[in-house]
C-alpha cells in the first residue's frame, strides 16, 4: 500500500497523525478476518539487519521466537540479554511536561490525555508503566467497528471515539470506567469519530464532517460544535488555556479555535496537508505536511520563524523535547532539528518507510517502522545526542500479506516501549536494550496505546477498545 491517498484512507490522518481508515479496505482485498492469528513459522525467522548508511554504529537484532496463541513472557535465548526481574510497581501520578503555548498548556496534568501524551507530542509518561508481565484482558468494550484510536484516561475513565476505517460509521464518542469498561455515557453525532479525543476543561474531539467538539466530560454534553473544515480528522487535537489547535489533512493550514467562543482567532497557511498533531512549545507551533516541509510557526503573530525541508512525505506528528524537534519520513528517515533555529543536527535512515510519531524520553527516541502489509516492522531506538542506533527489534508477522508493521507511534513508560503492530499483536519491549519483556494477541493494531497505572489502552480491529492489565 504506497499511494497515499489509498493509504490514508485506510487508516485515517491522525496522530501518527493519522494512518486510520485505509485498513478495512485493504483487509476487504485481502480476505482477512479480524479475529483470526495465525502464527509465522519458524522459517519466516528475521535475518541480520544491515545498517543504512547513515547509521552511525551497527546493532544486533533482536530475534522473535514464535509463541502460543496466548500471551507470553518472552524467554531470552543464549544470544539475548536476560530481562531483569520486574520490581513491584508502584503507580505514581505523571504530570504532562510544559508545553505551553500561549496562555499555557490546557490539558489536565494527571493521567493520559490525549494521544502521544502531551501537545509536545512525546508520548512519554516518564513515571508510568503498562503491564509488567504477560498481560491479561481487564475489559474489552465492543465498538461496533474496527477501533483506531487512542483512550485519553482522567479520573477514572477512558474516552475515545468510536471511528476506525472508512467503512466504520460508528457516530459516538464513549466514556468507560477504566476499571470494568461499563459504559458511563455516549455522545452521537452526524459523522464517524476517528479523531482521538483530548482532556482539559473540557473533552476536545473531531469527526469526519470537520466538526469539532467541545463536551462536558462528566456526562458528554454538548457545550459548543463548530466547523473546522470539510475532512475526516483523526488526529488528536492540541490543547492550550485559550485555543484548541487541528492541522487540516486536505487543504492544509492549521486553525486555533477560542475555547471560550468557539470562533476561529488563529491561523496559518500551509501549501499542502498536515496529516497529524501539529506540536506547541514556548509559544511556537511546529507542523509538518505531506509534502515534507516542516514549519515553526510564532503563535503570537501567526509567522513562519522557519522551514525546514525532509527527505519525504511527513505524516507524524512533529516531537519536540529539550530544544529539539525530531521528524519522520515516508522515505524512511529521522530528522533532529533545532528548535530555535531550523538548522539539521542530524539525520539516520531506517530499513523502511515511516508512517508513525517517533516517542522521545531524556536519552533516546523510539520510533517504528514498516509498509502496511507490505514490509516487516522494526522499533528503533536512537541517541537524541547523536541519531545513532542503540538497538532495533524486529516484529513477527502472520498470515494474509500481514508483516508487522508499526504504523502508529509507540509510548514510553518508565521501563518499557509500547506498541502495536498490523500482524495482530502487542508487545512491550526494555526500553534499555530492545528485549521482548512480553507480547499479547490480539486482532491489527493501528493505534498508539495509552498507558496508566499499569494498564495498557488501545483501540483494536475486532471492533473494539481493550484493556489489558
Amino acid at each position: 500500500m504506497t499511494d497515499r491517498r489509498d493509504f490514508i484512507g485506510y487508516i485515517g490522518t491522525g496522530a501518527i497523525g493519522g494512518i486510520v481508515g485505509y485498513y478495512v479496505g485493504a483487509q476487504e482485498l485481502l480476505g482477512i478476518q479480524s479475529e483470526e492469528v495465525v502464527r509465522s513459522s519458524s522459517d519466516d525467522t528475521p535475518t541480520e539487519d544491515t545498517p543504512t548508511e547513515d547509521t552511525p554504529t551497527e546493532d544486533t537484532p533482536t530475534e522473535d521466537t514464535p509463541t502460543e496463541d496466548t500471551p507470553t513472557e518472552d524467554t531470552p535465548t543464549e544470544d539475548t540479554p536476560t530481562e531483569d526481574t520486574p520490581t513491584e510497581d508502584t503507580p505514581t501520578e505523571d504530570t504532562p511536561t510544559e508545553d505551553t503555548g500561549e496562555g499555557g498548556s490546557g490539558l489536565v496534568t494527571s493521567g493520559f490525555p490525549r494521544s502521544q501524551y502531551d501537545n509536545q507530542n512525546t508520548g512519554s509518561p516518564s513515571a508510568i508503566n503498562g503491564p509488567r508481565g504477560s498481560p491479561t484482558r481487564r475489559w474489552q468494550f465492543g465498538t461496533d467497528g474496527n477501533n483506531h484510536t487512542t483512550p485519553a484516561i482522567h479520573d477514572g475513565v477512558a474516552y475515545f471515539g468510536g471511528g476506525g476505517g472508512e467503512n466504520n460509521q460508528n457516530k459516538h464518542v464513549y466514556a468507560v470506567n477504566i476499571d470494568d469498561g461499563s459504559e458511563l455515557w455516549r455522545f452521537e453525532s452526524d459523522a464517524a469519530f476517528q479523531s482521538s479525543a483530548a482532556v482539559g476543561d473540557a473533552l476536545y474531539i473531531a469527526d469526519n464532517n470537520g466538526q469539532l467538539y467541545a463536551l462536558n466530560p462528566a456526562d458528554g454534553s454538548e457545550i459548543w460544535s463548530t466547523q473546522i473544515g470539510q475532512a475526516s480528522y483523526t488526529a488528536s487535537p492540541v490543547v492550550t488555556a485559550d485555543r484548541v489547535y487541528m492541522g487540516d489533512p486536505e487543504t492544509g493550514g492549521v486553525v486555533g479555535i477560542n475555547k471560550e467562543t468557539a470562533e476561529e482567532e488563529w491561523t496559518f497557511d500551509t501549501p499542502s496537508g498536515i496529516l497529524s498533531s501539529p506540536a506547541i512549545v514556548d509559544n511556537t507551533l511546529y507542523c509538518g505536511t505531506e509534502t515534507g516541509t516542516v514549519y515553526a510557526v510564532g503563535i503570537a503573530d501567526e509567522s513562519p520563524r522557519w522551514e525546514f525541508s525532509a527527505d519525504g512525505e511527513v505524516t507524524g506528528a512533529p516531537v519536540v523535547k529539550n530544544g529539539d524537534v525530531y521528524v519522520t519520513t515516508a522515505a524512511g528517515s529521522v530528522h533532529a532539528i533545532t528548535a530555535e533555529t531550523g538548522d539539521e543536527r542530524w539525520t539516520t535512515n531506517t530499513d523502511q518507510s515511516i508512517r508513525s510519531s517517533p516517542a522521545v524520553d531524556d536519552t533516546s527516541l523510539y520510533v517504528g517502522d514498516g509498509e502496511l502489509f507490505e514490509s516487516p516492522g522494526r522499533v528503533y531506538s536512537l541517541s537524541t545526542d547523536s541519531g545513532e542506533i542503540e538497538w532495533r527489534f524486529r516484529t513477527e508477522g502472520s498470515y494474509g500479506g500481514r508483516q508487522g508493521a508499526i504504523i502508529q507511534s509507540p509510548t514510553v513508560g518508565q521501563e518499557r516501549v509500547y506498541f502495536g503492530v498490523d500482524s495482530n499483536k502487542l508487545y512491550a519491549v526494555n526500553k534499555e536494550d530492545g528485549t521482548e519483556v512480553w507480547r499479547f494477541d490480539t486482532s491489527v493494531v493501528l493505534s498508539s496505546p495509552a498507558i496508566y497505572e499499569g494498564v495498557l489502552y488501545t483501540g483494536i480491529d475486532s471492533d473494539a477498545v481493550l484493556a489489558l492489565e
